[in-house]
């Protein structure tokens, strides 16, 4: 049995809509598969390429192992780029288990005697070369780094705690933009990367759902703050989000009053499709009918590709939600898991009356300074832990 370990991950290429696997890597021998390290050392281990279109889709979020009994140190731990100090540490521990399990008797308790080194995924080829450089380069990078200020963490956690205050109405949605704009304002995307995509998406609806101010600008201001957030939020690392976000996407796209109302009802059309590739009939029903019938209205409205109906302008009023809820449900928490189907669908709205866009919030951590400066310099224990489980 190889000592090399990975999972296959069913994607879809936004491209052609066509599906394909994609084996990721989560443990590499290094004497065992030297193409991997290749790999690896090119920053491509992760990269998904489309098998149809031939293009490069993203990186996937994935922890790595690397076991090289025949250097030093015969183990290290590269986290995935973008989970918690407390996943990293779950996942380094899930890893150290499936590898003990597949050597057996051949595993020795002395490779974790100092317990496990940690390597940032960025230094993870020079770590292959000379593991004490890329050790004493993260050590330089740390101690140069600029430190948050102790006002702006406490200032940042201030405003998350309350945007988690469900709003009463619409009029609280001014409040909203502001808090959102500073906390942006506060904390750098760089090390913070899910917690500012949450916020440019609470930015968005809240934008849309702003009562205030010009109403084309507000959408304008919606459809900026998504389209920033997807530039974390990919299909490859947060695939539900991503298309959540999209659907918002193409509601903005769908209400919007400035540019060419036919270029938008297209832009809202490929935004709708892109989102189907993830909510499908199978994996997520009621959030699927909700995107279809999004789609379908859309394309009633277009203007492009034949005699359809008359455009809808930017007072005309979609069909009522079939899943109409209390007027509170898109005031709930940030942060907080949905767990019936449909909570959080995005759906037809009437934004042109100052409505709310549907759809469901981004996961906000509980403190957005929840890593240590030296996080990744850390070394993590080994424990058993039970093989086999699924470890992204």
């Amino acid at each position: 049995m190889p000592n090399s370990f990975s999972q296959t991950t069913r994607l879809t290429d936004p491209a052609s809509n066509q599906a394909f696997e994609f084996e990721t890597w989560l443990i590499i021998d290094r004497d065992e598969r030297p193409d991997l390290i290749e790999k690896l050392m090119a920053g491509k281990l992760h990269t998904v390429t489309s098998p149809h279109s031939g293009d490069e889709l993203g990186e996937v979020d994935a922890p790595l192992l690397v076991f090289q009994p025949n250097h030093t140190p015969p183990l290290f731990f590269s986290p995935a780029p973008q989970t918690a100090s407390e996943q990293d540490e779950q996942q380094a521990i899930g890893l150290i288990g499936q590898l003990r399990q597949v050597l057996g008797t051949h595993w020795q308790d002395t490779w974790l005697q100092n317990r496990l080194p940690v390597m940032p995924r960025a230094l993870a080829p020079e770590a292959l070369d000379d593991f004490d450089q890329a050790m004493r380069k993260l050590q330089q990078a740390m101690q140069n780094q600029q430190q948050p200020n102790n006002d702006s963490a406490a200032g940042i956690n201030a405003i998350i705690q309350e945007l988690q205050q469900p709003p009463r109405d619409a009029r609280d949605m001014p409040r909203h933009v502001e808090l959102c704009h500073r906390a942006l304002e506060l904390l750098p995307k760089q090390g913070n990367e899910r917690l500012w995509a949450a916020l440019q998406v609470e930015l968005g609806n809240a934008s849309a759902q702003n009562p205030l101010r010009d109403r084309a600008q507000n959408l304008e201001d919606a459809i900026a703050a998504y389209q920033q957030a997807l530039t974390v939020i990919t299909q490859i690392a947060m695939p539900v989000e991503w298309a959540q976000t999209l659907n918002n996407l193409a509601n903005a796209y769908c209400y919007r009053i400035r540019g060419d109302r036919a270029q938008n009802l297209e832009d809202a059309i490929a935004a709708y499709q892109q989102a189907l590739t993830v909510m499908t009939q199978t994996a997520m029903p009621v959030d699927w009918a909700g995107t279809m019938m999004n789609l379908a209205i859309a394309y009633y409205s277009r203007i492009r590709g034949g005699s359809g109906a008359e455009p809808r302008g930017r007072h005309s009023r979609l069909p009522a939600s079939p899943h109409r809820q209390d007027a509170g449900r898109h005031a709930r928490r940030l942060g907080a898991n949905a767990e019936q189907p449909g909570e959080c669908l995005p759906k037809a709205h009437p934004w042109g009356s100052g409505a709310e866009p549907r759809g469901r919030h981004c996961r906000l951590p509980a403190s957005p300074h929840r890593q240590d400066p030296d996080r990744h310099a850390r070394r993590l224990g080994g424990h058993d832990d039970e093989p086999g489980e699924r470890l992204l």
